[in-house]
């Protein structure tokens, strides 16, 4: 399978996004370097430091707006018991899935969505700009 792989973190120095590639090892595996407790993101022909837990990789699905979709976004669209979501990646099944939200905007117990299940999706936010996901 090809497709793009596109990595984005938020910068240790400013919490400015930034995207860039993983570099590729000596096994042809894509990384993104880890010291400590600061990830280094392949970005503009330099390592650049950014939060660990903001990573985010591309999902190879962009939103009605033509936006490129990450894991961490917020997401609104259509399906069933519910209108926005989280993208996550879920180990078990090996893919981006869609995670809705309840009412509360807090992450609800209704199964997974899978991301090409799911029309017209629209990007709404990341949990790492938003404090709470939107309502």
């Amino acid at each position: 399978m090809n497709r793009e792989t596109e990595y984005r973190g938020k910068r240790v120095d400013n919490s400015a996004w930034v995207y860039g590639t993983g570099l590729t090892d000596f096994l042809n595996i894509e990384t993104i370097w880890r010291s400590g407790n600061t990830c280094w993101l392949w970005s503009s022909y330099s390592w650049i430091p950014i939060i660990p837990s903001s990573v985010g990789q591309y999902t190879g699905r962009k939103d009605t707006h033509a936006n490129k979709l990450f894991g961490g976004d917020i997401v609104s669209g259509k399906w069933p018991y519910a209108s926005k979501g989280v993208i996550v990646w879920d180990d078990n099944r090996c893919g981006f899935f869609i995670k809705p939200l309840n009412a509360l905007g807090k992450a609800s117990y209704d199964p997974y969505y899978k991301m090409n299940s799911v029309k017209n999706i629209k990007r709404i936010g990341n949990i790492h700009d938003t404090e709470e996901p939107a309502k």
